[in-house]
């Protein structure tokens, strides 16, 4: 008989992720215990949703608040899941598989760590492992940092052969603080214990930690993944070290600061009377004077003051790029222009058009109706979904990948004007291949295999799901919906052969935005030059052009309304 087993995942604010953990969590759990740090992101909200049991702590070391969570498992043995980690179907099953009879009271699970949606398989994260499988009254974390691991009280561990999904980074704002917590906490704890800083630490942790990694255990296999992971590692190892000097040897300057600058009359200063703006402080312009008698000028221009003193005008950065700029364009390897202010700041650009474009179209038509080609889970980059709660529009949302399909529909649990369609568009109706990640809901999921390949999916992480198919006029049939104004695209490279599809005779979009950077430059010049004979003109974004219907602007707003007094 299989033993029981909880899945216990701490967590706190991780809206984005608990969903796909939790589900990947129930593949081997009989009972899934979030234990929670304090969310306020709705977190607890989508676990109750999802029928975990839920408990809750203020949050104080890693070790310790997982020690309070583990005693509260229901059944014998637990597993220990991070949010950001996922249980794939191979290990699922090894799992279920050991314990019917199990050899050990723990098990160590090794993990395929993640940087940036990149697989790291080398370097310092090859062996990356930790014990997560164990009976609950034998383990317990010890150690004061964020990497406590477990201890068995009795008992042997063995490993586990299948690998756990961990997505490490995403973003390094997001992986910095990270990185300097671990710092900080290391080098205090070594401090404590009476280490040194050392000059060879400090010169040669850096290096050798990078080629080892690197060099040492294949890091450059990964690509340029690799070489950042092996450079994060590596700066990782020398911070603690110059954290360490910090508190060795770092000096409080304010102090000899105020004895070099001691304000005269020091202790009557704080009950001085505030200078008055309009007439000079006399102390100040005595010392200055006197400053300027005694001592020469011995501030010496750098050699960046004088290459920006003597460089003219036309010479300057901002010119030079602005003239690079205008000739690129001008022979046609460069759609637009970016100014340097944007450059520097790209925040300050809008990212999309299509609430603008939607906004004008509702002046003159407040039933817009939409479809949704890939609406994946209704949540991040997806400029439709605000439109849509705000302004009540009916239309259909179209996900194929079932996990994916699960989330949108607690997207949309709200709004019963949004038909929810579990399928792929096609140029027609049936059943198809489409290509998706191994254990989980991918956005570059694709009728394409080289698609995934681009987004640097590994061809051993390809799965290939049958999924039904819907043209675009059966998915209207099935909400009883007889034309649309707006359809967007997102269908991985696919969409050229969506829009080929249409029929503009019966059906006539006013707006169509699909993903034009995901298109061959064969494809994107077909599309581009079959709407615009359909009468389309283009928006251009940073990655997708939205189509819109040419219409003079008279036929497109409202009439204006004489008032009375």
């Amino acid at each position: 008989m299989t033993a029981r087993l909880t899945v216990i995942i701490p967590c706190k604010n991780e809206c984005e992720n608990i969903g796909s953990c939790i589900a990947s969590a129930r593949q081997v759990a009989d009972e899934v215990l979030v234990a929670d740090s304090g969310s306020t992101d709705g977190t607890l909200e989508f676990a109750r949703e999802l029928g975990c049991r839920i408990i809750e702590r203020e949050y104080g070391t890693s070790g310790d608040f997982k020690n309070w969570a583990i005693p509260q498992a229901t059944h014998e043995w637990v597993f220990i899941l991070d949010a950001d980690e996922r249980l794939t179907p191979p290990l699922a099953d090894e799992i279920r598989n050991v314990l019917i009879a199990p050899n050990h009271t723990g098990y160590w699970v090794y993990r395929l760590n993640h940087f940036m949606g990149h697989p790291v398989r080398y370097g310092p994260w090859k062996n990356d492992s930790c014990l997560r499988l164990f009976r609950r009254d034998l383990g317990r974390y010890f150690g004061p940092t964020d990497h406590a691991e477990v201890k068995l009280s009795s008992g042997t561990a063995g490993s586990l052969r299948e690998r756990l999904t961990h997505y490490t980074c995403d973003s390094y704002s997001q992986y910095l603080p990270k990185i300097e917590r671990y710092a900080d906490v290391q080098a205090r704890i070594w401090h404590s214990e009476g280490r040194l800083p050392k000059l060879s630490h400090l010169l040669l942790r850096f290096p050798l930690r990078f080629l080892q990694g690197y060099i040492g255990r294949l890091g450059f296999l990964d690509g340029l993944a690799g070489l950042q992971v092996c450079m994060l590692v590596a700066y990782l190892s020398w911070l603690k070290q110059a954290y360490l000097w910090q508190l060795c040897c770092g000096r409080d300057w304010r102090e000899e600061d105020r004895r070099a600058y001691a304000l005269p009359n020091a202790r009557n200063a704080a009950s001085l009377p505030l200078p008055d703006i309009q007439q000079p402080l006399a102390i100040t312009s005595n010392v200055e004077s006197i400053s300027s008698q005694s001592q020469p000028s011995t501030h010496k221009r750098t050699l960046r003051e004088l290459r920006h003193r003597l460089t003219p005008a036309w010479l300057t950065t901002d010119a030079r790029r602005r003239v690079r700029n205008i000739l690129i364009r001008r022979l046609g390897l460069q759609r637009c222009y970016t100014p340097p202010i944007v450059t520097r700041q790209p925040e300050l650009k809008i990212r999309s058009c299509l609430p603008f474009v939607v906004s004008h179209e509702l002046l003159h038509n407040p039933r817009l109706t939409f479809l949704q080609i890939g609406a994946f889970d209704g949540v991040g980059e997806d400029d439709l979904r605000s439109l849509i709660v705000t302004h009540k529009l009916r239309g259909i949302l179209v996900e194929p990948q079932p996990s994916a399909f699960a989330r949108l529909q607690q997207t949309y649990r709200n709004q019963p004007n949004v038909t929810l369609l579990q399928a792929a568009i096609a140029e027609q109706e049936g059943s198809r291949d489409l290509f998706c990640k191994l254990g989980e809901a991918s956005m570059a999921a694709s009728f394409d295999r080289e698609h995934l390949r681009r987004h640097g999916i590994a061809d051993s992480e390809i799965v290939a799901e049958p999924v039904a198919c819907h043209t675009i006029e059966s998915a209207l049939r099935i909400a009883g919906l007889a034309n649309v104004d707006l359809i967007q695209i997102d269908a991985e490279g696919y969409d050229w052969q969506i829009i080929r599809s249409i029929d503009f005779n019966r059906i006539r979009p006013r707006i169509i935005r699909f993903e034009y950077r995901n298109l061959s430059p064969r494809d994107g010049d077909a599309c581009l030059a079959h709407l615009a004979a359909q009468g389309y003109r283009f928006i251009l974004e940073s990655r997708d052009i939205i189509a819109h219907l040419a219409a003079e602007p008279a036929t497109t707003l409202a009439p204006s309304q004489r008032r009375t007094a």
